[in-house]
């Protein structure tokens, strides 16, 4: 082949490759690009959630997490993109949740009731998040009341175990029998 022709070659493949790209622009939109509006959620801690993990509204993914950073003491700022046309408002509860008993992390975003929320986040603004509780913090919970409950348990046997207290229990009921038999005749 000689050289004319290969360089010929060369510029239709090119031409052809240029026009697809310019086509897929057109027809889908810069690659990698679709139009969102970010806005920052301030949560007391995020343990496991990452760059790129999902923000859900009411269970259906509209949106990632762009980035995330410590806010001194006030916890943990998390930058959120969401798909431009997705409306969030105020009052909407901002949630750190996971999936499952052992999930990845993502940003739970549910609405409140139909025609409430205030006004919509915009671009930019700063709303504030909780963190649901895992099966981990319910487990400690647990484990707390339960001590109470046996020493509050311990604490009844001690009462009711002292002769002068069980005496005196037995004849207030004895009278409360009494009172309510002569009420009902």
């Amino acid at each position: 082949m000689e050289r004319g022709t290969e360089i010929r070659a060369g510029l239709v493949v090119l031409t052809a490759l240029v026009l697809l790209a310019a086509l897929l622009w057109v027809v889908v939109g810069p690659i990698g690009r679709m139009q969102t509006y970010e806005f920052t959620v301030v949560f007391p801690r995020v343990e496991g959630l990452s760059r790129g993990g999902p923000v859900r509204l009411a269970g259906v993914e509209v949106g990632e997490v762009a980035s995330l950073g410590p806010v001194g003491e006030a916890g943990v700022e998390v930058q959120v993109r969401v798909r431009e046309g997705t409306v969030i408002r105020r009052a909407y509860q901002f949630e750190l949740a996971r999936g499952a008993l052992i999930g990845e992390p993502y940003i739970e975003i549910s609405p409140t009731a139909p025609g409430e929320g205030g006004n919509p986040v915009g671009d930019g603004d700063v709303v504030h998040g909780s963190v649901r509780p895992t099966a981990e913090d319910l487990l400690t919970a647990g484990v707390g009341l339960l001590a109470q409950l046996e020493e509050v348990a311990g604490e009844l046997v001690e009462v009711v175990g002292q002769p002068e207290l069980r005496e005196t229990v037995i004849r207030v009921l004895e009278d409360v029998g009494t009172v309510s038999a002569e009420l009902a005749a």
